[in-house]
């Protein structure tokens, strides 16, 4: 591999970064044989699968606001996988080989980085149930204010109902495959839960809130009424 030099306009320098690189115009076999040469040990994946860490470091060519350039290393950390069966171990015709590189300034080693980059679907899941399970995926009015005190409701509705599913999850009757869920996404807490039929009736000065047993998810409602 090749140091590689790019040209692009920077105004601010943030400290710390973690960007994943474009490899499209790379060969993958040119990466991995960079990744054998590595002294680590290749990590078992699964069965089907080993992948080697590596890093190395690129010269990066900015262009300045005064019009001239300014060069510096990068560090970058790559994993190099070559699959030659799936998770199954269904053995593969030819032997897959996959390549995720990263641009870093951290000095965490290659797995940490590995590790922390694929959180990064966590929190895009996130964000796609404020923009589609609660509606706030634009801008409902032309005043900056008004959008403002929506989106301020939007985020205490969010943390009421990301409250709501754990809390659901304590009570252990979670019905079906959700039960082993980590946390449980808005739409089920409102079609389960929130949505839910009953019916208030009032009785000797009380007030009783009837569901219907058979239910799926009446277990878990009467297990919330029931928590301290």
């Amino acid at each position: 591999m090749r140091p590689r030099t790019c040209c692009c306009s920077l105004r601010l320098l943030i400290p710390d970064f973690l960007v994943k690189g474009n490899l499209r115009r790379q060969d993958p076999a040119e990466w991995l044989a960079e990744a054998r040469r590595q002294p680590e040990v290749p990590d078992q994946l699964d069965r089907g699968a080993r992948a080697w860490y590596g890093e190395t470091t690129e010269t990066v060519s900015v262009e300045t606001d005064s019009g001239g350039a300014r060069e510096f290393s990068v560090r970058v950390v790559w994993r190099a996988t070559k699959r030659f069966a799936d998770s199954d171990g269904q053995l593969l015709m030819e032997p897959e080989i996959s390549i995720e590189a990263y641009w870093t300034s951290l000095d965490w080693a290659p797995e940490d980085i590995q590790a922390f980059y694929q959180q990064r679907g966590t929190s895009e899941q996130f964000h796609s149930e404020l923009k589609t399970d609660l509606d706030l995926g634009a801008a409902a009015f032309g005043k900056f204010q008004t959008n403002q005190h929506i989106l301020d409701l939007g985020m205490i509705t969010y943390n009421i109902l990301r409250l709501l599913g754990q809390q659901m999850l304590a009570t252990g009757q979670v019905p079906g495959r959700k039960a082993e869920s980590a946390r449980l996404r808005l739409r089920t807490v409102l079609n389960s839960l929130i949505y839910m039929a009953g019916r208030l009736v009032r009785h000797a000065r009380r007030q009783i809130l009837r569901i219907f047993e058979g239910h799926g998810w009446a277990d878990v409602a009467l297990g919330l009424a029931r928590a301290p």
